[in-house]
Parts: structure tokens; C-alpha cells; sequence
């Protein structure tokens, strides 16, 4: 399938532009910029120009993969066909990280929050493609885009401005939106505790992605004030990420054991926590062999 050919190069030509912009995680930068080590993230107008095209050229793949999955269904349901819809489901997964990184950089250089509706947009599409695609010969890599779009949309909602303004950090949710988060997150859980038990694939993309979830999931709880329940949730998270090298693992890892040492730095007399955990994603930070 031509198209399907055309899609997967323009998605690894967006992905490899996005790469090179050399764009830093402000979360370990914030840890980093507390000792003195470095100033943060600093972007400048070229970057969002590089981000832009990016985007558009991920917005023109996930149009040619959606349009021929359609256009491919009408026809009947061969296996080249859930492949098509999987494919632009990835697509769209990768448009909607695409729209986060660009309004990021944007919102950086203009000094204020900006939506992001745009990537969840993205992600609610890659779902909508998924419930037309499910087929039980591919059911576990269904399953596992959905519960990363999912994963992707709470993280969005839970995390996205303190990246957009890291001196703001992660601002107060209105109900509503810790709502959808918790609801995001929970889906995500449910997808990966179902594929944790029946599936035979590699252990390490088992354990990180569910992980992943449990740190979603206990980061709303910790929104809502429930710092008891969202440490223990940190801790099983912890145990599915430190089983592996797998760099998308460590790179979970770092990310929960920073979401560990803000629920400490939250909590009264735990301040030496904060620092324990701080110390060791800045260590998980340092195993990567790339800039990730």
C-alpha cells in the first residue's frame, strides 16, 4: 500500500526533526536549576519554526493514513486494512505530541499559558480510529495505543502547563479537568492490568507502560489531597519501572521519581525525601546514553 509507505516515512522525517531540536525536559531542569547547575529550558524562535514544520509534515501523514484506512474499510476487513488503522492511530498519537511540543515552545517564548486542545484533539481521533480497527488477531496492539493515547491525554492535562511556564510549575486543576485526567488515567490502568495478565509479549513494555499508568493515576490522586494513597501508588509504579534498561522505561522511572519528590516537597517534615528522590531521577537521568 503506497499510502501506507508514504505515511510512515513522513511520520519518521517529523519524528526525526522534532529529535533534533534538542528540546530538554524542564521537570529534571527545575531539579537542576534548584542547585545552581543550569538556567532551564531557553527556546528560541527557529525551534518553534522547526516545530512548526514538524507538525505540519505529522498532520499531512496522519490525513493520507486516515483517508486511506477509509477509504480501504469501505471495501472489506482484510488485515491490511487494521494495519492501515493502526498505523494512523499511531499517526495521530504522534501529531497530538507533535501539538504539545510546538505550543509549548510557543507558550515559552511568549510568556503564557496557550490551550492545548489541539494535541488532545490529535489523541481523541487516534481512539476514534482504534474502535474502528479492533480486531482480535491484533487486540494487544490495540490495546496498547489506546492506553497510550489515553496516558497521553491525562499527562497533557496534568502536566503540560508546568512545562509551559516551569517558574508556575503545575498549576491547580479546575474539577472538571482532574476529572477527565482521573478518567484518562484510569483507562489507561485498566488497558495495561487486562494486557499485564494475558499478554506473552516482552516483559519490559508490560511493566513500564503500567507503570506509567499508576503514576498518572497517582499523580490525581495527589491533586485531590490524597498523598497516602498516591505514595503507595508511586511505590507499584517504582516496582513495574525498575526492572529494566529499556531507555523509554528509565525514562518513566525518572518521570515518576519526580512526581514522587513533588508529592515530598508537598508534605510536611519529608523535605529529606524530596531531596532522596530528586537525587535519584537525576541519577535515572544520567543512565540515558541519549539526549531523550
Amino acid at each position: 500500500n503506497v499510502q501506507l509507505y508514504q505515511g510512515l516515512a513522513l511520520n519518521a522525517l517529523a519524528i526525526c526533526r522534532l529529535s533534533a531540536l534538542g528540546l530538554k525536559d524542564a521537570h529534571m531542569m527545575s531539579i537542576r536549576k534548584s542547585d545552581g547547575k543550569d538556567k532551564g529550558p531557553s527556546y528560541s524562535p527557529n525551534q518553534l519554526q522547526e516545530a512548526e514544520d514538524a507538525k505540519a509534515i505529522m498532520k499531512m501523514a496522519s490525513a493520507i493514513l486516515r483517508n486511506s484506512f477509509q477509504e480501504d474499510r469501505l471495501g472489506g476487513n482484510s488485515m491490511e486494512k487494521h494495519e492501515l488503522g493502526l498505523a494512523a492511530a499511531a499517526s495521530f498519537i504522534n501529531q497530538g505530541t507533535a501539538e504539545l511540543m510546538s505550543v509549548i515552545i510557543k507558550s515559552q517564548l511568549v510568556g503564557m499559558k496557550l490551550p492545548y486542545d489541539q494535541a488532545l484533539i490529535a489523541y481523541r481521533e487516534a481512539l476514534n480510529i482504534l474502535d474502528k480497527s479492533d480486531k482480535d488477531s491484533i487486540q494487544k496492539h490495540t490495546s496498547s495505543h489506546k492506553a497510550l493515547a489515553y496516558s497521553n491525554m491525562a499527562w497533557t492535562i496534568l502536566f503540560a502547563s508546568s512545562y509551559m511556564n516551569e517558574e508556575r510549575g503545575c498549576e491547580k486543576l479546575s474539577e472538571e479537568d482532574l476529572t477527565l485526567a482521573s478518567t484518562y488515567a484510569g483507562e489507561a490502568l485498566k488497558i495495561h492490568d487486562i494486557m499485564a495478565k494475558d499478554s506473552s509479549g516482552a516483559i519490559d513494555e508490560k511493566y513500564h507502560s503500567m507503570g506509567r499508568s499508576l503514576s498518572l493515576v497517582a499523580s490525581c490522586y495527589a491533586r485531590t489531597g490524597s498523598a497516602v494513597t498516591a505514595e503507595g501508588l508511586l511505590h507499584s509504579a517504582m516496582d513495574y519501572c525498575g526492572v529494566s534498561s529499556n531507555p523509554l522505561c528509565i525514562l518513566d522511572s525518572r518521570s515518576i521519581l519526580h512526581n514522587y519528590s513533588q508529592l515530598c516537597g508537598n508534605w510536611e517534615n519529608r523535605d529529606a525525601d524530596r531531596k532522596a528522590k530528586e537525587a535519584l531521577a537525576m541519577k535515572k537521568d544520567a543512565e540515558l546514553s541519549l539526549p531523550w
